[in-house]
This record gives structure tokens, C-alpha cells and sequence, in this order.
């Protein structure tokens, strides 16, 4: 990440590759509104594309006081069977949206 990003806030949006599973592949597929383009499991789907609550950005331990340890991973990762939801560009009934 460049110095001008770290400093006002910005970083690299995570890519996840899509599932070896063929079942969860083929739900991908389908979340996917693209017709010019087959998805397969070589094929990586950016952040933006999945619910903030689908994404794993860390690590959770219970300890023996039953305090919740939070450690931030490295590189965030799916929650299993997550599908993409999220489409900005598309006309407001064919995506998920977020109400702020």
C-alpha cells in the first residue's frame, strides 16, 4: 500500500478465489449478473461484491474467563458457504443494498 493511501485511510481490497465446491461454485455463478463470462474456480471475486458480515477479518478465542480475544488476521477470508450479494452498478432491484 502506498504512504498516500496509509495516510488518509484507504487500503487494497481483498480478492477471494471462488470455491472448489461444486455446489457453491454454481451458486456464485448464479449471484453473478454477467452473461459475456463463465465463472470458474481460477476466477477471484473482490471484497466489495460479499456482505461486510461475510468476511472473516478476525480471529476469535474464548479464553478461561470467558473474555473474547480478537486478534485481526493478515488476509481476511470467506465464512463458509458466503455468496456474493452486492452489485453497485446494477439497477437498485437486481442487488443487495446496505440502508445507512
Amino acid at each position: 500500500m502506498s504512504n498516500i493511501k496509509k495516510k488518509i485511510g484507504l487500503k487494497n481490497k481483498s480478492l477471494f478465489k471462488a470455491p472448489k465446491n461444486t455446489e457453491l461454485l454454481a451458486r456464485w455463478h448464479r449471484a453473478i449478473p454477467r452473461k459475456d463470462k463463465m465463472l470458474t474456480e481460477k476466477c477471484y471475486v473482490c471484497e466489495v461484491h460479499f456482505k461486510e458480515n461475510d468476511i472473516l477479518i478476525y480471529d476469535e478465542t474464548i479464553l478461561n474467563d470467558r473474555t473474547v480475544n480478537k486478534i485481526k488476521r493478515i488476509r481476511p477470508t470467506l465464512k463458509a458457504g458466503a455468496v456474493q450479494s452486492i452489485f453497485p452498478n446494477l439497477p437498485f432491484y437486481l442487488t443487495e443494498h446496505t440502508i445507512i
